[in-house]
C-alpha cells in the first residue's frame, strides 16, 4: 500500500485481509501500521549506522514493535515511535523501552 498520512478513522477503517499488508506513515518516517488477519500492530523500522560522517556503514535494520491500534492511540504511537527513531539515531538498538 502507498505511503499517506494515517489517521485514527483511517487505522479504523482497515478492513483485516487474509494477507497481511503494510502501510507506512508520511508524518514520521520510519512509523508503519502491519495489518493482518487478528490484528492491526504499529511498528518502528530504521536503519542503524555506525561511524563518522563519510565512512559510516551499515549494522543492520532495526523493527520494533510498539503496540497494537487496540492499545495505542495514533498520536502516542508517533511519540514513541519518534522516541525509538531518536535512540537508533544515537546508535542505539532501541529493543526496550
Amino acid at each position: 500500500m502507498k505511503p499517506r498520512k494515517l489517521t485514527e478513522a483511517f487505522v479504523r477503517g482497515l478492513a483485516q485481509p487474509t494477507k497481511p499488508y503494510v502501510v507506512r506513515d508520511t508524518a514520521v518516517t520510519g512509523l508503519m501500521l502491519v495489518v493482518n488477519k487478528t490484528c492491526k500492530s504499529y511498528k518502528v523500522q530504521r536503519d542503524l549506522w555506525v561511524g563518522a560522517r563519510g565512512r559510516r556503514r551499515l549494522v543492520k535494520t532495526v523493527s520494533h514493535t510498539l503496540g497494537t491500534s487496540d492499545d495505542l492511540a495514533l498520536d502516542e504511537a508517533r511519540t514513541l515511535a519518534m522516541d525509538v527513531i531518536a535512540r537508533i539515531k544515537r546508535g542505539e538498538e532501541a529493543t526496550a523501552h
